[in-house]
């Protein structure tokens, strides 16, 4: 049983870091639109996470916890997965609706947290802006 639960969590971080190497290689390209389209449905395929339905929802971070398993290094990751949707997002809805999340994440892991992260303060500042 604990062994199937460090599974799961192990393949959360996974997919998170997977898709933000794909990011990577994907923004040297300039294609937001396909970045974007393409790491939604990779986390829907990988962690049947719906994206656009979770990021809409105001308890997003307990939902995370609770439906999807996600650990504090899975938030943090998250987070750093929504900001660069976030830096490659066109519509100015979509950013206000993205940063909002980020927030609430920062919120609950500065609150309940025992991480600190250089990229989350570099992320918290560049949202403040």
């Amino acid at each position: 049983m604990e062994d199937s639960i460090l599974n799961e969590v192990n393949k959360i971080s996974k997919v998170i870091e997977a898709i933000l190497i794909k990011i990577g290689l994907i923004k040297k390209t300039k294609d937001s639109t396909k970045l974007i389209q393409t790491e939604m449905i990779e986390l829907q395929n990988q962690l049947g996470l719906d994206f656009n339905a979770v990021v809409i929802d105001e308890k997003m971070v307990d939902i995370l916890i609770g439906e999807y398993g996600f650990t504090e290094g899975d938030l943090d990751r998250f987070a750093i997965l929504l900001f660069e949707f976030f830096e490659a997002s066109n519509n100015d809805l979509e950013k206000q609706k993205i940063k909002m999340r980020v927030s609430e994440i920062y919120k609950y892991l500065k609150d309940n947290g025992n991480l600190f992260s250089m990229e989350r303060f570099y992320i918290s500042n560049e949202l403040e802006m």
